[in-house]
């Protein structure tokens, strides 16, 4: 975790993705021997860094009250990098002002995707109108086409999903009855025997020409992503292992406790025996289902390197020489006059 620059306290949210990276490379030396093994062959430490900056991009869209992210520096124009070695958001200008010289020359970028809705322009917008070419958050896109010739417009999702199996790939297909949208080669390995033979299956790459999905279960597929955002990315500090006979257990990496894991709750994280007031600058630990996420301690950690308001816009009138001839003295206005007339 040190050397990747994590800190279990203020982004515990990034530990999964080091601990899934290290079974990764756990199971590829077994594949290849011990004795084969190098840094290359095992973990792709360049794509490694760059999930870990996408997940932080990723958590401050879902602490952001908008969906959105702004510049930190000038903070009016939305965000379209991150830096991976500053963990900062900004526009493109403001990166390179900021990282054209010195040190910073050496600092790798992340892009950043975002849309903002075209009815209200004040959130972030999740579907995209084929035939009307344009971006709409979920209200928006409710209150603009709940009736008439709009209902039967084609519409699709405006962002890349990835999917929910192997979060590497894009996905392609989802299953409503498992509430996932999976890629085509986990979609082939997790619903090709058993019940889920059965399931529901609808592609996605194909959703800007199907009214079925899109017309009838809008709402359940918002329902499907908004779950699989509250799920990600979690800031609880406890994660399930398995020893070596496979019996699980939970390690909290804040307290360093270990406790073991009922084999029929592995869900639910036990409460900590530490005292609550040695970690009260920190985030809550157990259950924090309820919780503010910008309330918390990676919350508070994590929003100062991005803007998520920008203030409205300030109109400033003009007066015009009427209207400014109008309030001067009558005897000042003359002797301008008359001055005017000299010259």
């Amino acid at each position: 975790l040190k050397l990747c620059g994590v800190n279990v306290f203020d982004e515990p949210y990034l530990v999964r993705r080091v601990i899934v990276s290290v079974q990764d490379s756990y199971f590829r030396m077994k594949e290849i021997g011990p004795f084969n093994i190098t840094i290359d062959n095992v973990i792709d430490v360049t794509s490694l860094l760059v999930q870990l900056e996408l997940d932080r991009v990723a958590f401050l869209k879902k602490i952001s009250p908008s969906g959105l992210l702004y510049c930190v520096e000038c903070e009016t124009a939305l965000a379209d990098v991150s830096c991976a070695e500053c963990h900062d958001a900004m526009c493109n200008g403001c990166m390179v002002a900021t990282h054209s010289t010195g040190h910073r020359m050496d600092h790798s970028a992340v892009f950043l995707e975002q849309a903002v809705c075209s009815e209200c322009e004040q959130r972030s917008a999740v579907v995209r109108c084929q035939d009307c070419v344009d971006l709409y958050c979920y209200e928006c896109f409710r209150v603009t086409h709940r009736a008439g010739k709009r209902l039967r417009h084609c519409v699709r999702l405006p962002f890349t999903t990835f999917c929910f199996e192997c979060d590497q790939r894009e996905a392609a297909y989802i299953v409503m009855e498992s509430e996932t949208a999976l890629c085509p080669k986990c979609c082939s390995r997790t619903c090709r025997s058993g019940a889920r033979q059965n399931h529901t299956i609808f592609g996605l790459r194909k959703a800007a020409y199907s009214k079925k999905l899109f017309a009838d279960n809008f709402d359940r597929l918002m329902t499907i992503l908004a779950k699989n955002l509250n799920k990600a990315l979690p800031i609880s500090p406890w994660f399930i292992f398995y020893d070596r006979s496979l019996a699980p257990f939970w390690y909290n990496f804040h307290t360093r406790e270990l406790i073991r894991a009922s084999p029929q709750d592995l869900v639910h994280p036990p409460a900590s025996q530490v005292d609550p007031e040695l970690l009260k600058d920190k985030m809550p630990l157990g259950d924090i289902s309820g919780t503010n996420l910008l309330d918390t301690h990676p919350g508070r950690k994590a929003a100062s390197t991005a803007v998520f308001h920008v203030p409205p816009p300030i109109h400033i009138k003009f007066a015009s020489p009427a209207v400014i001839a109008g309030t001067l003295n009558p005897v000042m206005y003359d002797e301008r006059q008359e001055g005017g007339g000299v010259g």
